[in-house]
């Protein structure tokens, strides 16, 4: 509960995501920062400080899919992201900031 809570704070009040758009997966996914991957993918790092990558479906024929919008260089990612494995985090991406599931 404290790990949350730690990366709760961390993230929600202090760190605004940045935007980078890529061609492919990058090697290295960095923390703060979404990729965006062509018209396919969206990537980042786990804001939970678990430390995986997240990978999300933007291609219109597959499901599940997300989107994205982008106002004055802040993403906003919908629907909420909800790992069903490993630390089961659930969480908002709105204008480039962590909002936690309550």
């Amino acid at each position: 509960m404290w790990k949350k809570t730690f990366a709760y704070i961390k993230y929600y009040l202090f760190k605004t995501y940045s935007i980078k758009k890529c061609n492919d997966t990058p090697k290295q996914i960095n923390n703060y920062v979404i990729y965006l991957i062509n018209d396919w993918s969206i990537a980042l790092k786990c804001p939970c400080g678990c430390n995986e990558n997240i990978y999300l479906n933007t291609l219109k024929e597959a499901s599940p899919k997300w989107s994205y919008s982008i106002k004055k260089r802040k993403i906003n990612i919908f629907p909420s992201v909800d790992r069903l494995r490993g630390c089961k985090s659930h969480f908002w991406v709105k204008k480039g900031k962590i909002k936690w599931s309550q």
